[in-house]
């Protein structure tokens, strides 16, 4: 969605539709679901009735804390 203006403003419309269509292709097998591979998007109903599908992106926070104990980093 921001890719093309962000990531890729030199290339010309082809081009820029190829990359983001490859790049779709391999975010779907694991970001897009439907009643054939459900997932917990919005409004879908878990029984595989809901005949609803949408993408669906899932993110884990890190944090980490680097300590220095004059001798080495622990």
């Amino acid at each position: 969605m921001f890719a093309r203006n962000t990531f890729l403003p030199g290339l010309d419309s082809k081009l820029c539709d190829e990359i983001l269509k490859e790049v779709e292709d391999v975010c779907r097998v694991d970001m897009y679901w439907n009643d054939a591979h459900p997932g917990m998007g919005e409004g879908q109903v878990k029984d595989g009735q809901g005949g609803e599908e949408g993408w669906e992106l899932m993110y884990v926070r890190l944090r980490g804390i680097a300590r220095w104990d004059g001798e080495k980093q622990i």
